[in-house]
């Protein structure tokens, strides 16, 4: 089937189409000015609004309670998080002064010996660790998993 003047019916769909999207787009763009207008308008009668609202807020009793709260809080979960991670390295390093059974148990050892030293630890926990190092490195080199018997004293002798 030919259109008048022989175009192609796709072609009529096409400008049809065509029309259409951009007549669209000049409506959106029309809009946006509008609206771009409007909000421009009410943004500066909004943020007054806006401000004395937050001045309001800011000077209620309500708030100003919940803020002497909150700062006592705070204050008391500070105190808590640094309870918390006192008795953290506390476990880590008790653990550490243990003796290692398996050789499954020494490489869980050393995990926790990593974080102790990680989160600030010294002192025995850190010596520990460190005895507990040469001990692994010394199992390995000479091939021995058995923990029923003690390790040599050569292990603990300090690296040249």
């Amino acid at each position: 089937m030919d259109f008048p003047d022989g175009m192609p019916w796709w072609a009529v769909i096409a400008v049809v189409a065509v029309q259409a999207a951009v007549s669209v787009a000049v409506a959106v763009i029309q809009s946006n000015r509008l609206n771009l207008h409007a909000t421009n308008t009410l943004k500066s009668a909004d943020e007054k609004d806006r401000a004395d609202i937050e001045e309001q807020i800011k000077n209620s009793p309500t708030i100003k309670r919940m803020e002497k709260k909150f700062g006592n809080d705070y204050e008391h979960f500070t105190e808590l998080d640094k309870m918390v991670r006192d008795i953290k390295l506390l476990v880590l390093r008790g653990s550490l002064l243990r003796d290692p059974r398996s050789r499954a148990e020494h490489e869980d050892m050393l995990a926790n010996g990593r974080e102790y030293i990680g989160m600030g630890g010294n002192g025995v926990g850190h010596i520990r660790y460190r005895m507990l190092q040469q001990e692994y490195r010394w199992r390995a080199e000479h091939d021995d998993w058995d923990y029923s018997r003690p390790v040599s004293e050569e292990a603990y002798k300090e690296e040249s």
